[in-house]
C-alpha cells in the first residue's frame, strides 16, 4: 500500500497537477530504512484480545439512504445471540496483546521465536474481493482465517451467518485503513503543516476486476476510518470528497503527464 499526495493552494479549484508535484508518505513505523520507503505491507496480525468497537463505527452512519445500503454493509448478529463473545484458548503474554500492521508484521514474521497465533495473520485481505482463478489460493487460505477472527469476537460478522463471504473483511479494512489514515495525517501534520482547517480529497485506486459491489464497501471502510482518525470532518456521516479510480485509469493518467508522446497499439484478435 502507498499514500501519494499533493499540496496546493486553497485558492485552486482545479488545480493542473504535474506528476512532479507528487508526494509520498513514508516514515513507516519500522520499515527498517531508515523511513525512506513509500509502500508498506498490507497486513494486519491481530492478537486475540478482541478490539473494542464503538458502535458509531459501523456503517450504518455513513448515508441517510436505505436505497444507498445493502445488508453486506452492516455487523450482524451470530445465531440470533448478543455480540460475540472472546473465545481465547491460547494464553496471552503481553507482546501478543497488541495488533500488529505494516512492517511490524513483517518484524514477528521473521523473528525466530513468536507466541502470535498464525491464524490472527491476514495480509492482502483486498484479494477477498477480487473472484479470479489467480486469487483463488488467497481467498482459500484467508476465509478460516476470517472465520477464526469472527468466532473470538475480533472482527464482526458481516456476510450470510452460515458463510465466510467478501463481505467478512471489512472490520479488516477498517482496521488498516485506521492504521494508515492515522500516520498519513500525522505525516501532513509535521511535513505539511496539516490543520483541521485544510480541506481534503481522496481518491481510490481499485483494482478493475472487482465486482460491483466492492468500491462501495471500500468507500464504506475509508469513510468510517476517517472518522475514527478525525482526518477531516463528514458531512452527516459521509465523506463528500472521495473518488474511486481504477486501477488501469490512475495508470494511464500518470503516464499521460510524463509523456509528450504516446504509442498507441491495437491489437485485433483473430478469430
Amino acid at each position: 500500500t502507498s499514500i501519494a499526495y499533493v499540496v496546493h493552494s486553497i485558492d485552486e479549484r482545479n488545480p493542473r497537477i504535474s506528476p512532479r508535484e507528487v508526494e509520498y508518505i513514508i516514515n513507516w513505523p519500522q520499515d527498517g530504512n531508515t523511513g525512506a520507503r513509500a509502500q508498506v505491507p498490507t497486513e494486519l496480525w491481530y492478537s486475540p484480545v478482541p478490539t473494542l468497537r464503538d458502535a458509531s463505527t459501523d456503517d450504518s452512519e455513513t448515508s441517510n439512504s436505505e436505497e444507498d445500503m445493502e445488508d453486506e454493509d452492516q455487523p450482524r448478529r451470530a445465531h440470533g445471540e448478543g455480540d460475540l463473545q472472546p473465545n481465547i484458548s491460547s494464553p496471552i503474554n503481553e507482546e501478543a496483546t497488541e495488533h500488529l500492521w505494516g512492517y511490524g508484521v513483517q518484524y514477528q514474521k521473521y523473528r525466530s521465536r513468536t507466541d502470535r497465533d498464525i491464524m490472527g495473520h491476514i495480509d492482502r485481505p483486498k484479494l477477498l474481493l477480487v473472484d479470479t482463478k489467480w486469487t483463488h489460493g488467497d481467498r482459500k487460505r484467508l476465509r478460516p482465517r476470517l472465520k477464526y477472527l469472527i468466532e473470538r469476537g475480533i472482527i464482526r460478522k458481516y456476510g450470510d451467518l452460515n458463510a465466510i463471504e467478501p463481505a467478512d473483511v471489512m472490520d479488516v479494512l477498517i482496521d488498516y485503513f485506521v492504521k494508515i489514515f492515522g500516520h498519513s495525517k500525522q505525516q501532513l501534520v509535521e511535513r505539511e503543516g496539516y490543520t483541521p482547517e485544510c480541506p481534503v480529497t481522496f481518491a481510490l485506486t481499485v483494482p478493475s476486476v472487482l465486482s460491483a459491489h466492492s468500491p462501495r464497501m471500500l468507500q464504506a471502510a475509508v469513510q468510517v476510518a476517517i472518522r475514527a482518525t478525525e482526518f477531516v470532518s463528514l458531512v452527516r456521516g459521509s465523506l463528500e470528497n472521495l473518488f474511486i479510480v481504477s486501477e488501469p485509469e490512475s495508470a494511464s493518467t500518470s503516464l499521460l503527464g510524463n509523456t509528450h508522446t504516446m504509442l498507441i497499439c491495437v491489437v485485433k484478435c483473430l478469430q
